[in-house]
C-alpha cells in the first residue's frame, strides 16, 4: 500500500488515498474522506486495474492541486521497461475518488527514472500546482527540472530551473521538502544535507517568478548532536 494525502473532495479537510498493489498483479485506488471529528470514513474504490494493466513499482507519486479546482489531485512519474518515461495525472472529484489516468508529457530521452526524484508545489504562482524532476547525473551534477501544469491537470513541457556542477550536491545526503518558506506565494526547495564529517545543514533554493530556483542559501545547522540518517524531513503530503 503506498499512502498520500489531500484534500480530494475540496472540503477544506485532508483526506487520505491508498493506493494497493494486490498479490495478484491487479490495483485499487482508495479514498478514505476525513470527517469533522479528524477521523476518516470507510474508504471507497475509484481507479481499478487487473493483473498487468499497471505496473505500481514504477511509479512516483505526487500529491497537489494540477488543474486548478480546489481538489488535490495525484500525479505519477512512471518508468517503462523500455526506458521511457511517462507522467499520469488522476484528477479528483466531488466525491473524493479519482477519475481514470491522463497521460500527458513523455520522453524516451530523459534518463533513468532511478535517479529522478519527484516533487510538486505551486513554482510559477499561478493557484496551480507544477511537478518538479531532481535528476541525479552520473557525472555528480544535480538539476531540477521544471513542468508547469495546465487547467487540464497534464504537462506538456518542461525546462531546467537549476543546476550545480559535479561533485558539489550528492542526492543521497538530501531529504527535500517543499514549502514556501519566505511567504511570497511560490514554492521554494528546502532539504536536509548530511555531510560526511557528521555535520548537517539546512539549505534553501528560493523560486523565482520565471519558474528557476535562486542559488541555494544556508541557514540552521550544526556539527554534532544530530544524525542525519536519524533525521527525518515531514512532507506536507506523504507518500
Amino acid at each position: 500500500m503506498t499512502v498520500s494525502s489531500g484534500d480530494f473532495n475540496g472540503d477544506g479537510r485532508d483526506d487520505v488515498a491508498a493506493w494497493y498493489d494486490y498479490a495478484d498483479g491487479s490495483d485499487t485506488l482508495w479514498t478514505f474522506t476525513s470527517n469533522v471529528q479528524g477521523g476518516f470514513n470507510a474508504p471507497f474504490p475509484s481507479m481499478t486495474r487487473p493483473a498487468g494493466g499497471w505496473s505500481r513499482s514504477k511509479d512516483k507519486p505526487v500529491t497537489g492541486d494540477f488543474n486548478g479546482d480546489g481538489r488535490d489531485d495525484l500525479a505519477v512519474f512512471h518508468g517503462y521497461t523500455d526506458g521511457s518515461n511517462k507522467i499520469w495525472t488522476f484528477l479528483a472529484n466531488p466525491t473524493g475518488g479519482f477519475s481514470d489516468p491522463v497521460g500527458s508529457w513523455t520522453s524516451t530521452t530523459w534518463g533513468a527514472w532511478d535517479q529522478t526524484t519527484v516533487h510538486a508545489g505551486d513554482f510559477d504562482g499561478n493557484g496551480r500546482d507544477d511537478i518538479a524532476l531532481w535528476y541525479d547525473y552520473t557525472d555528480g551534477h544535480d538539476s531540477i527540472y521544471v513542468l508547469p501544469s495546465s487547467t487540464t491537470g497534464t504537462f506538456s513541457s518542461i525546462a531546467e530551473a537549476w543546476t550545480t556542477p559535479p561533485d558539489n550536491m550528492w542526492r543521497n545526503h538530501m531529504s527535500i521538502i517543499i514549502g514556501d518558506y519566505n511567504g511570497d506565494g511560490l514554492d521554494d526547495f528546502g532539504a536536509l544535507y548530511g555531510y560526511d564529517d557528521g555535520s548537517i545543514k539546512a539549505w534553501t533554493w528560493p523560486a523565482t517568478d520565471d519558474r528557476k530556483f535562486a542559488k541555494p542559501v544556508s541557514s540552521w545547522g550544526v556539527t554534532s548532536g544530530y544524525s542525519y540518517p536519524r533525521s527525518y524531513a515531514i512532507e506536507r503530503y506523504g507518500s
